[in-house]
């Protein structure tokens, strides 16, 4: 089934095995081997908290494909994009600052 192939694909990629992700989740470890096992797809809450745990869609897991993860994509370029032109701006206040002497407080 194509759920659990991507589920093991993603599990393997974050460096983890079944085991330790099935604890992650708070799942059985046997519970959850035994559904990748027999091909079970587990309950809709449970499908939700795996796809959390591997920062993916249930659409993802179920379909290969997320609608949605593209216009998430462009919002997080468009975030990065905003970021860098910040932190260019931050540099050139600071280049044309730093040179400018503040005044000494008074004293009193």
């Amino acid at each position: 089934m194509a759920f659990w192939n991507r589920v093991k694909q993603l599990i393997k990629s974050a460096g983890m095995n079944q085991q330790k992700f099935a604890e992650h989740i708070d799942i059985p470890p046997r519970t959850f081997q035994g559904w990748i096992y027999h091909n079970r797809l587990p309950e809709a809450e449970t499908a939700c908290d795996i796809a959390i745990a591997l920062g993916v869609s249930v659409e993802y897991l179920v379909m290969g494909k997320d609608r949605c993860n593209a216009k998430i994509r462009l919002k997080e370029l468009e975030a990065r994009k905003a970021a860098g032109r910040i932190e260019k701006l931050t540099k050139q206040i600071k280049n044309e600052t730093k040179f400018i002497k503040t005044p000494a407080p008074e004293k009193n």
